[in-house]
Parts: C-alpha cells; structure tokens; sequence
C-alpha cells in the first residue's frame, strides 16, 4: 500500500482571464490532479475549482482502470482484460457522465463493451475501442488514454499529458483533454506543475 502512495504523482494549475461580460470580476481557475500509473493499476482524480462570469464552479474528473493479465511471463503486458470507470462532472457545461468499459486490450489497443449513463436517466450499452499508451524516455513522459463509443452520434473521450521531469520529483508539462458526449462537449487546455511522491532515484 505504501509503495502505490510513494507512487502517486501531484499535477497543479492555475489561471486568470478576463470576463466575457461587463462589471464581473476577473475569472480564475485552480486545478489539482491526483494520477497514479503501473502495469495493473491506473487512476486518475482531478479537480478543477473556478470562476467563469462571476459564476463558481466545481469540476471533477475519476478514473479507475484495473488490468487483469491473460497471459503470464514476458508477454503478460501485451494481452489483459480491463476494466475501466470513468465519472465526470463537469458543472461549468452541465455534463454529467458515468462510464464503466469490459475490455480485451492488446498492447495499446482495446475493444469491449461499454455502459453508459448520462445521470439524468439515459442509459445505454454500446460497443467500445480505445488507444492506451505510457511513454517514457530519458526526462520526457507522455501518456494518453482515449475511448470510442458507438453511440448515435459518435461519442469519445481524449486525454494527453506531456512532461518534462527536472528533476526526481519536480516537473513542468501539458496537460489537455476534450470530451464528447451526445448531447455536450467540453475541452480543457493547460500548462501544469507536477511532484512526485516517490524517493528520488
């Protein structure tokens, strides 16, 4: 248990804009991301707290994927079952979704089922793919999660982070990600400052 804390990566942003109406104070945005990435075990909880327009808004993003190896020894990494949740609730664009995905991963491609509920009472299954990739090379890290589903319209989620490690346990990057659903869309774009938990190597 401890050796999944150590393993856990702290990203924050923030910013400030002008308003896009007359007499409202400026609009900020502070936003903290709690990512813990392994071979079986990967979540992510990120909170995004800001004022648009004089407006508050909290938004939260929770993922939880759990890999289940078919395949023991060497190639164990290249064939799984995962299981993936993901709960958005993005106030500031009135999205709210739950999805929860069984699926047959193959080194960075999957395809399963999905459910999916919009928490205002449509509820549907449909087919889904995605590309799950973890990058590292000397101090750059970059990891992108993405999903297809089958829906009427077509709906995805993306998801990009970029990071440059200064040192063992400080870093500066990118992170960015769009969501689609069938009735919404929301995108987000920032620069971030990430700490590791973890003892410096």
């Amino acid at each position: 248990m401890w050796d999944i804390i150590l393993a856990t990566v702290l990203s924050f942003s923030v910013g400030i804009r002008a308003p896009r109406i007359e007499n409202a104070p400026f609009d900020y945005e502070f936003s903290y991301q709690i990512a813990n990435r392994s071979d079986n075990v990967d979540f992510l909880f990120r909170h995004d707290y800001e004022r648009e327009n004089g407006f508050y808004f909290n938004d939260l993003r929770a993922k939880f994927n759990l890999n289940i190896p078919l395949i023991f020894g060497a190639d164990s990494l290249n064939h799984k079952i995962i299981l993936k949740e993901d709960f958005k609730q993005i106030q500031s664009k009135d999205l709210y979704q739950f999805n929860s995905d069984v699926r047959y991963q193959y080194k960075i491609i999957s395809l399963g089922c999905a459910y999916i509920d919009d928490l205002h009472g449509s509820k549907k299954i449909t087919p889904s793919v995605g590309i799950m990739k973890n990058i590292k090379k000397d101090k750059w890290e970059l990891n992108t999660d993405n999903d297809l589903y089958f829906t009427v319209p077509l709906t995805y989620q993306a998801d990009l982070q970029v990071t440059y490690n200064i040192t063992n346990k400080i870093g500066v990057g990118f992170l960015g990600n769009y969501i689609k659903t069938i009735d919404n869309n929301d995108y987000a774009a920032k620069a971030i400052i990430t700490v590791k938990l973890g003892k410096a190597k």
